[in-house]
């Protein structure tokens, strides 16, 4: 059944009330059938009143200075728990679940990572959009992916239920989802409305701790709470200096983490399918390229990363700063040249960034490229991570060991 051929007012019940039973069926037969032709595997469907408890719980942590002021104005400021500050006529929320496949590692050597949910939600964001498209089309007004806190209106609509590591879980693909959310202005019938809705009051891990202890930066609160100030993915493409603590939680990464989910047994099942990235995402995502490339040649590579996870992760300033880190972490002097040219970048965070690679790849060579920075350098944050790092080059640089931060092929978990 088409969502065009329940036809017109598709509910045509009173506003604010649920449809009519035929016709709610009728309707809710349609999303489903339309929904998995899209991919999704989970449709859940909750009221469109206020979510006051996670409008507390994000106050509580501004408080808590788990959420730094930044990162509130970056993540959380432009979200509201308001559906109808939205949509004034809003009655009914669409969440929406599509599952996709972590990437298998070790990644191709010399690849910048990134999480495999990043090819995901652009999929999963066009997918949602044919699905308001025809909703629009059997009339109903219809908002996609409106500013609303995805995941506790997936927890409300008995989609899935929070992990520890602050993320969903469903049972059959564990947190590798991507949740797209629909706001129409047809009352359907709730599928759950579950009032608590933090990871503290709706976690089912019990007494597992995985993700806690596998976390790079410790971010991960016992009691299943994120401390947002010390997660590496809030810094991750934000093209602003990295604290140097935080830096070798990298790994080879540029754009998400993965070791929660990773290590998590309720992900067993997805990580031993997970699955080698598309072939030419090791010459796309080549952190000697990101690096190295002429202004041309990183135009259109950064068109080519555009097409793979969405125009605004792929901005010049934050992947090139977060691809220095990553190429320091390798340890691997092939990378010191594209380095050298990253010391000439008119971004502030590039440049020290650039500086502190070199200084962890150390030796001669790494000392020369940084005496040469230094005697051209003017911006003084530059100039002191250029001479922390020369200081630590001229020592030999940081040795690979047991406790360089390299992700494990066995559990996916950068080892500390």
């Amino acid at each position: 059944m088409s969502l065009t051929a329940v036809g017109g007012r598709v509910a045509g019940g009173p506003l604010g009330q649920p449809a009519a039973g035929g016709r709610e069926r009728r309707l809710r037969c349609a999303l489903v059938e339309k929904a998995a032709e899209l991919g999704f595997t989970g449709l859940g469907v909750t009221g469109a009143s206020p979510l006051p408890e996670w409008d507390s719980e994000v106050r509580r942590r501004v408080r808590a200075g788990m959420i730094s002021p930044e990162q509130y104005e970056r993540y959380f400021r432009s979200l509201v728990g308001e559906p109808k500050g939205i949509m004034p006529s809003a009655a009914s929320i669409l969440v929406l679940a599509r599952p996709f496949k972590p990437y298998a590692l070790p990644l191709p050597n010399g690849m910048a990572g990134y999480s495999a949910y990043y090819r995901a939600y652009p999929e999963a964001r066009e997918a949602a959009q044919h699905l308001a498209a025809a909703l629009e089309r059997a009339g109903v007004r219809a908002v996609l992916q409106p500013r609303l806190p995805s995941k506790a209106l997936a927890v409300r609509a008995g989609l899935g239920s929070y992990g520890k590591n602050s993320l969903i879980y469903r049972q059959e693909s564990g947190s590798f989802i991507s949740l797209q959310v629909i706001v129409i202005d047809v009352p359907l019938a709730s599928d759950a409305e579950q009032e608590a809705l933090t990871p503290a009051t709706t976690c089912e891990c019990g007494g597992c701790v995985a993700c806690v202890r596998a976390c790079p930066t410790g971010a991960i609160q016992p009691g299943g709470a994120l401390d947002v100030s010390r997660c590496v993915r809030a810094y991750m493409n934000s093209g602003r200096v990295v604290p140097i603590e935080l830096r070798r939680a990298y790994g080879t990464s540029i754009l998400g983490c993965d070791a929660c989910q990773r290590c998590c047994p309720r992900n067993a099942v997805a990580v031993k399918n997970a699955v080698a990235p598309p072939d030419e995402d090791a010459e796309i995502f080549s952190l000697a390229g990101i690096l190295g490339d002429d202004a041309g040649g990183r135009r259109a590579r950064l068109a080519r990363m555009a097409e793979v996870i969405g125009p605004n992760y792929s901005r010049e300033n934050r992947i090139v700063a977060d691809a220095a880190i990553a190429a320091g972490n390798t340890k691997d002097p092939v990378l010191l040249a594209p380095l050298g040219l990253a010391l000439q970048h008119p971004h502030v965070p590039v440049r020290a960034h650039a500086a502190w690679a070199i200084g962890e790849i150390g030796g001669r060579a790494a000392a020369r490229l940084l005496e040469k920075a230094l005697a051209a350098e003017t911006d003084d944050l530059v100039r002191r991570e250029a001479k922390m790092a020369l200081e630590k080059a001229l020592a030999g640089g940081t040795e690979p060991g047991p406790r360089s931060p390299r992700i494990t092929e066995s559990t996916g978990q950068l080892a500390r």
